[in-house]
């Protein structure tokens, strides 16, 4: 094949774990629907088939537009919001819920993969 090894279709779930603050939707992209829909089928297009994807968007909510927290809510996006000022309170609040959420779905086949933005 061309080198990937593609995970078994038991497992029926995506999760993205994306830091809003260092990786935004595009200025140019209209809404995060658009950003969402090409997510969605890049993904697909990976893994040959269609899986549940869950995304988690880590960001102060205060920094947030109105527009993106509506797209996002529309899309079943959840925004977590990290209050901090910190530099990096975002990046070990990911790392947390990544780390719990892997102790979690330790032996049962949940997720077919966890992507990083």
């Amino acid at each position: 094949m061309n080198g990937h090894s593609f995970p078994s279709k038991k497992a029926q779930k995506v999760i993205i774990y994306w830091d809003y603050e260092n990786c935004p939707i595009p200025k140019q992209a209209t809404s995060f629907g658009n950003v969402w829909n090409t997510m969605q089928r890049r993904i697909f297009s990976y893994l040959q088939y269609e899986v549940q994807i869950e995304a988690k968007v880590y960001i102060a909510a205060s920094k947030l537009p109105n527009k993106i927290k509506q797209g996002m809510d529309v899309c079943g996006a959840r925004n977590i919001d990290i209050p901090s000022w910190k530099p990096e309170a975002v990046d070990k609040r990911i790392l947390v819920d990544l780390a719990l959420d892997l102790y979690q779905w330790k032996g049962h086949n949940i997720c077919n993969a966890v992507v990083l933005i």
